[in-house]
Parts: C-alpha cells; sequence; structure tokens
C-alpha cells in the first residue's frame, strides 16, 4: 500500500478547497483513472484514487492518515454505490495490511472485522492451522 501512481504524466491538475488535485490517464484511452490529491501541499499525494473498471467513480482509495508518505488505509467499493465493503489498515507502517473491515451489507457500518496478528501478510481467517506445525506447542494447542 505505499508508492504513488505511475503514468506518462497528468492529464489535468486543478487546486480544490482541500488542495492540490493531479489526475491521469494511465492508460491512454482518454477517460480519468487516477486521482492523486496533495492535501497539505508538500508535492506528496495524501490520497490516491483509482477508478479500476472504467465507470468514472473511484472504486479504490489508498490514504496516507499519518503523513509519513505511505498508504496506511485502502478502501474498496466493489459494488458501485460510492461507499467503502472493505477498508485495509497497515497499523505498522511496513505495507502490508493488519486489520481488515468490512461493510458486506452496504448499510455503512463495519459488520465483520478481521486481523492479520502474526504480521505474515494473510488475515487469520484465512489461515490453516496446522497442530503438527512448529507453531503448535506440546499439547498440540494453538500457541497464545
Amino acid at each position: 500500500m505505499s508508492g504513488n501512481p505511475t503514468s506518462a504524466g497528468p492529464t489535468s491538475a486543478g487546486s480544490t478547497g482541500t488542495g492540490t488535485q493531479i489526475r491521469f490517464d494511465s492508460n491512454g484511452d482518454g477517460i480519468i483513472d487516477t486521482v492523486a490529491v496533495d492535501l497539505d501541499g508538500d508535492g506528496i499525494a495524501e490520497q490516491v484514487g483509482y477508478d479500476t473498471d472504467g465507470n468514472g467513480a473511484v472504486d479504490v482509495l489508498l490514504t496516507d492518515t499519518d503523513g509519513d508518505g505511505y498508504y496506511d488505509m485502502q478502501e474498496v467499493d466493489t459494488d458501485g454505490d460510492g461507499r467503502p465493503d472493505t477498508t485495509y489498515l497497515d497499523t505498522d507502517a511496513d505495507g502490508m495490511a493488519e486489520v481488515e473491515l468490512t461493510d458486506s451489507d452496504g448499510d455503512g457500518a463495519v459488520d465483520w472485522v478481521v486481523h492479520d496478528t502474526d504480521g505474515d501478510g494473510y488475515m487469520d481467517v484465512h489461515e490453516h492451522y496446522d497442530p503438527s506445525s512448529e507453531e503448535a506447542g506440546a499439547s498440540g494447542d494453538p500457541l497464545v
């Protein structure tokens, strides 16, 4: 979740009440698909939005919430309603999300929270526990 958008150059730029906005057509099809916003005027985009399906709306929004130059929040809108369905948080600035927040029914409230407690890049709910592995205790129970 780090880095800035790449392109041959900005398609257009403008200043808004909340910072400078640069719009990119990254694939050359004439449609703006990336918007970068520099909120504090330091030349580094604190937010970058991507239109991944070409419908003219931002589907993925990356945000640097703490101003360290790395995106630590990613919001994804999979159903096109303009609200994020899933938000990923990188809480330790390692470039991998440790928390996943999901609004599965589209009501605007988070109803599913998943963590990556061991920091391996895989959310705990997706990991398979093997009691015979080195991670298991002598009794075969997972280490807590």
